[in-house]
């Protein structure tokens, strides 16, 4: 009789409870950072349980819910995965490959970030088509092993811009480059508004998780920027910063609040 119960127990354990558990190896534990906090908010809002820890070297994470959260929790689980192929995975691509010693700092951030957000929209759609959750599920065996067309794609962006290397030497190039890059990329939100405030820049967007007195210095702002890949963005003051401004200018399609090019003139 007590082995029938424990039976019974399982059958309705298994029917009630989803779990699954991803692992990465040693060596890419770098792929999951500043990610695990991330996951584990969005799966115990959907109401299920996660757990992380390290076993012989290699990172696993355990999730599991009820089945009535499940849709949720594997949706979450999904855009977790995603993001580490098409954001993390892309950019140490991009850095590893180009060799692009006449850009520093800031100004080859900005070009690696873009090149990032180029194409995202496809590469997301590709992943999502091959992704099939198993109850482990290695992030980096299915990277290496599904995902070689990921790579193929960003070797044929990366082709291009080694190919128009000599344009990257010159500003005005360079930003027209980065314009034409951003424009085939899906905005997170179609228009984004600013304030210059203490010192620094407000952003405001919908659809995109800022936090409304987040303060960012200009460099900071053009790289959120990028990544949101606006339509248009509209000042909602003056922006002082006149290189700033410039840089708006060239990559951007940007208005002022009363939805005119006027503050442009000031430029030239």
């Amino acid at each position: 009789m007590r082995n029938f119960f424990s039976f019974a127990y399982n059958i309705y354990e298994e029917e009630v409870m989803f779990e699954i558990k991803l692992t990465v190896k040693a060596e890419n534990i770098c792929w999951l950072k500043d990610k695990e906090d991330n996951i584990k908010t969005a799966v115990e809002r959907a109401g299920g349980a996660f757990d992380c820890g390290d076993s012989y070297g290699n990172r696993e994470i355990v999730i599991s819910c009820d089945n009535r959260n499940k849709e949720t929790v594997v949706k979450g689980i999904k855009a977790f995965i995603s993001d580490i192929y098409c954001n993390e995975l892309k950019r140490a691509y991009f850095l590893k490959r180009l060799r692009l010693p006449m850009l520093k700092g800031l100004r080859k951030e900005i070009l690696i970030r873009t090149l990032t957000a180029f194409d995202r929209e496809r590469d997301a759609e590709l992943v999502a088509s091959l992704l099939r959750l198993e109850k482990q599920f290695s992030i980096d065996g299915f990277y290496y092993f599904r995902l070689r067309e990921l790579n193929e794609r960003w070797r044929e962006i990366a082709e291009l811009t080694e190919a128009n290397l000599m344009l990257l030497y010159d500003e005005s190039a360079l930003n027209l480059l980065l314009k034409f890059l951003l424009s085939a990329v899906a905005p997170k939100s179609e228009t984004v508004r600013i304030l210059q405030k203490s010192g620094g820049y407000i952003i405001k967007a919908v659809d995109v998780p800022i936090k409304a007195d987040n303060i960012l210095s200009a460099g900071e702002l053009i790289l959120n920027l990028v990544d949101i890949a606006p339509m248009e963005i509209v000042l909602e003051n003056k922006i002082t910063d006149c290189s700033l401004l410039m840089k708006l200018s060239d990559i951007f399609d940007v208005k002022d609040a009363n939805n005119t090019l006027s503050f442009c003139e000031n430029l030239q």
